[in-house]
């Protein structure tokens, strides 16, 4: 600004020294120009600058002890926990309370017979009920067998073991409506079925030693009753072969089975007999008396291991060793009339079979 002012200055100067022109006066005036500068505006410092002041953490909470943790009194010894009780009747807002799920009667001590009852035509599932019964003699009637099984549509079972001796025993039962035997496994009388009351029998050869039995019943509808009992048929009459077997090798001591067989045809194997024998140092003994028209006859044997064959007392064939059964044996008699028949046998082991047949090769004059 100051430069510009007296640029204007210097310009006013050179402007009045400047001589007129001859033709024209001029009358020059003077005039002074003050040129006035304006101040320069007074500087304003920025304020000091006040630090903020220093952080100071507020002094700790005081610290104090948890409490010592309560001991709890032991629960006294032996006492059983309460089970409430529900009743099946009972209601509550939001519905019908069901009754607790019965817990399973734990079983008794078996000494007679285990009678284990079903409510169901087919034994099936768990027993409902499970007891001893000291004998298989009911007449239950129209009412149920127990209380909280049906009257109608319910089975039983009833099973134990017990000793016989060596003989032919008769098993029976009286029954309304169906029942099964079982001896060892072995199904001796098969009456499933519906029925007035009726009996049923079956025979059977034991041998001398503890066997297990097993006693089925069925029950549909009506008049519901069971009696099952056997007995031994002290003369038992033998129709064909009086069959008597031994667990050793020299048929000594009682047999320990007896009982009517119809031949003398046997492939055993490796397998016993009959349950009770071993498969191995058994021995055994058919007899029999028999008619035959006269002529003569030829008798055939094949045996392992060992085999004798007597007719009328008389020994007719001796092969008493071990044998693989391949050598057949042929012996030749005359008969007529009724002459007795014995086959003794014995096994030592593995394989075991025997068969003793004859047939009629000519007729004997007519005398």
């Amino acid at each position: 600004m100051k430069r510009a002012a007296m640029t204007l200055l210097a310009m006013l100067l050179l402007s009045a020294c400047m001589l007129p022109t001859p033709e024209t006066a001029t009358t020059v005036v003077k005039e002074t120009v003050v040129l006035t500068q304006p101040p320069l505006p007074t500087y304003t410092p920025y304020p000091t600058y006040t630090p903020l002041p220093t952080y100071t953490p507020p002094a700790p909470l005081p610290t104090y002890p948890l409490p010592p943790t309560p001991t709890l009194p032991p629960l006294p010894a032996d006492t059983p926990a309460l089970t409430p009780v529900v009743s099946p009747s009972a209601t509550l807002a939001t519905g019908t309370v069901e009754p607790p799920t019965p817990t399973s009667t734990p079983t008794p001590a078996i000494t007679d017979w285990r009678g284990e009852y079903y409510g169901n035509l087919d034994l099936s599932g768990s027993p409902a009920l499970v007891r001893n019964d000291p004998a298989v003699d009911f007449n239950w009637g129209d009412t149920a067998p127990a209380a909280g099984m049906p009257a109608d549509g319910f089975t039983a079972r009833w099973t134990r073991d017990a000793e016989f001796e060596a003989a032919t025993y008769r098993f029976h039962a009286w029954v309304d409506d169906g029942t099964r035997l079982w001896v060892d496994g072995n199904l001796l009388i098969n009456a499933w079925y519906e029925s007035g009351p009726h009996a049923v029998t079956a025979d059977y050869a034991m041998v001398r030693r503890r066997h297990s039995v097993e006693v089925e019943y069925l029950e549909y509808g009506g008049g519901a009753q069971i009696r099952f009992w056997w007995e031994e048929i002290k003369s038992p009459f033998y129709l064909d072969w009086k069959a008597e077997y031994w667990p050793n090798r020299d048929l000594s001591g009682p047999p320990a089975l007896v009982r009517n067989e119809k031949q003398v045809d046997y492939s055993w194997g490796t397998y016993a007999p009959a349950p009770g024998l071993p498969p191995d140092n058994f021995s055994a003994r058919w007899s029999r008396k028999m008619r035959f028209e006269s002529g003569r006859y030829d008798f055939y044997a094949l045996a392992d291991d060992g085999i004798l064959v007597y007719v009328d007392d008389a020994l007719s064939l001796g092969a008493w060793h071990d044998s693989s059964g391949d050598e057949e044996h042929v012996f030749s008699l005359n008969m007529s009339g009724e002459h007795e028949l014995v086959v003794e046998f014995y096994e030592h082991t593995e394989q075991a079979m025997i068969r003793v047949w004859w047939k009629k090769m000519s007729s004997l004059p007519f005398k």
